[in-house]
């Protein structure tokens, strides 16, 4: 039969249950529609948004960010990676950035700026050069690892500064003869390249990590533009953020785990995620998004994975991601790559998520005693989200206006 309102009364209710970050409106033919929330202790179980091109993926994804920016100070933050510059900017005519907010808590950074921190040079670790590289050699890795420990924060700094006519007495006499001149040569190459790049800095001041993780801590939105990094570029900032903010949860965690549960949740939002956590990709070898994907509920950390095509995620990673957001799917393997590894039964839903229009989601939960089934879910339109918060802020500016020219 058709649900009634007291059918729909228990999802308002789940605002009791801490689902606190409203993404929408239940989608059904009534006049009472209640609002529809993610339950933010639910995000280091991680999210998966699947659409084709022009469903309104970057919507939801900027209306969820809206909702992580309006909670309260200190309890949520992110990391996102902008693969196409459209959540900060408005990059399309008629459709609202979060920059339109004006939140002080909202970061942008632009690697390629001349005014924009930088990654230096001096934070690189051997094991941040077989990342970006895909895999260094074994002597260069070697090579790489013993340099570090001789030289640490310097050891690239060294490397640069060496002539091509040094290297065979460099070799020998502060190597100990332990790396071949080829050897030293070809790293000195690829350190070189890196070093060339406009993310990257010799400089120590202006350091990307070191603010970005700071940011985050005091519970920030911070939004990397990647579009215009090339593929070592983009390799490089993706994994070195993502691993160091990783690294400083896991020493917490070791040290400290009551400081760790006062520490914002954090969702890292991961655009073009079958780059990193492709079936073909990880086949080659663990990064570090998939380590989060079973890892990261430990560290208060959630992964947002974004794919047009579900069915070439790989199926560990697939089957981590406990929250799905399904905006329409044309292909049928598609479909069925989501209905698989989804929490809920969605065979029944399988024809529906074909025919979902632009802003229409289903929503499976991880919670069944919460969420018994999956939502039918209009998300709200981040413009008039925008629009409604401008609106309640004015509003806010004249009442504290008219209360301070009483008092005085």
């Amino acid at each position: 039969y058709r649900p009634d309102r007291e059918d729909r009364a228990f999802i308002e209710k789940l605002k009791e249950r801490e689902y606190d970050r409203e993404i929408g409106v239940i989608r059904v033919r009534s006049s009472y529609k209640p609002r529809v929330a993610i339950k933010g202790e639910d995000i280091p179980r991680h999210l998966g948004v699947y659409a084709i091109t022009g469903k309104g993926k970057t919507n939801f994804v900027k209306v969820l960010l809206y909702a992580l920016a309006t909670a309260p100070r200190g309890k949520y933050s992110a990391l996102v990676f902008d693969a196409h510059d459209e959540y900060y900017k408005n990059v399309q005519a008629g459709l609202l950035g979060l920059q339109e907010l004006g939140i002080e808590t909202i970061k942008y950074y632009d690697l390629h700026a001349e005014n924009s921190p930088k990654i230096p040079l001096s934070d690189l670790r051997p094991s941040d050069l077989d990342v970006v590289f895909r895999g260094l050699p074994e002597a260069q890795y070697e090579a790489a690892v013993l340099l570090y420990y001789k030289y640490r924060s310097f050891w690239i700094r060294r490397l640069l500064e060496l002539e091509q006519g040094e290297l065979k007495s460099f070799c020998k006499e502060e190597l100990e003869d332990l790396v071949r001149v080829n050897t030293l040569s070809a790293l000195i190459r690829k350190v070189k390249l890196l070093a060339s790049r406009p993310a990257f800095s010799v400089k120590e001041e202006g350091n990307l990590v070191a603010e970005v993780l700071d940011e985050i801590d005091r519970g920030c939105i911070c939004i990397v533009n990647t579009r215009n990094l090339d593929e070592i570029e983009e390799r490089a900032v993706l994994s070195i953020l993502t691993g160091r903010l990783v690294n400083a949860r896991k020493d917490l965690l070791d040290k400290n785990p009551e400081e760790l549960l006062n520490k914002p949740i954090v969702l890292v939002v991961l655009e073009e995620a079958l780059s990193v956590l492709g079936a073909k990709v990880l086949k080659k070898g663990s990064n570090i998004f998939a380590d989060l994907t079973r890892e990261g509920r430990k560290y208060r950390i959630g992964l947002l994975v974004v794919a047009q095509l579900p069915q070439r995620l790989d199926p560990d990673v697939a089957g981590n991601i406990n929250t799905n957001v399904i905006m329409g799917l044309a292909q049928e393997r598609s479909r069925r790559a989501v209905v698989e590894n989804a929490m809920d039964d969605l065979d029944s839903l399988l024809g529906e998520i074909r025919m979902l229009d632009v802003g229409e989601a289903i929503v499976s939960y991880p919670n069944k005693s919460e969420v018994p089934f999956p939502l039918p879910v209009k998300i709200h339109h981040f413009n008039e989200l925008v629009r409604e918060f401008k609106a309640k802020n004015v509003k806010t500016i004249k009442v504290g206006a008219v209360d301070k020219a009483l008092m005085e």
